[in-house]
């Protein structure tokens, strides 16, 4: 049985292997992304070009998945990235549905490590 801890490590890792088709398979279509003051629903290609620019933006970006809680169908994920000599820490919220993330919750990551 795939638990949601396994689906983000899969999510991370489509991350550090910069693979789109993994991450394709694994964001919804009209994944609602709550950020503060706001909620969207983002088409699969919108989200494809949020994963491009991240990669420009950070090239060889690694995560490292410092806590987890899995709540229902939701986990929450505090994670540092590191790239380069940028250090940047933040928390997701992602819920997930068939094994596709349909709901993120998160705010821009602040700088340092957790």
């Amino acid at each position: 049985m795939t638990t949601l801890r396994d689906l983000i490590d899969r999510y991370t890792e489509a991350y550090h292997q910069r693979d789109e088709t993994t991450f394709r398979s694994m964001v919804a279509d009209g994944c609602l992304r709550h950020d503060p003051g706001s909620t969207v629903a983002v088409p699969i290609e919108d989200n494809v070009a949020r994963f491009r620019a991240f990669h420009a933006q950070f090239p060889g970006a690694r995560f490292t998945n410092a806590r987890t809680w899995e709540h229902g169908d939701a986990i929450t994920v505090c994670y540092t990235i590191e790239a380069g000599d940028t250090v940047l820490s933040g928390i997701e919220v992602f819920r997930f549905d068939g094994g596709r993330i349909v709901e993120v919750w998160n705010t821009p990551p602040g700088k340092g490590a957790w």
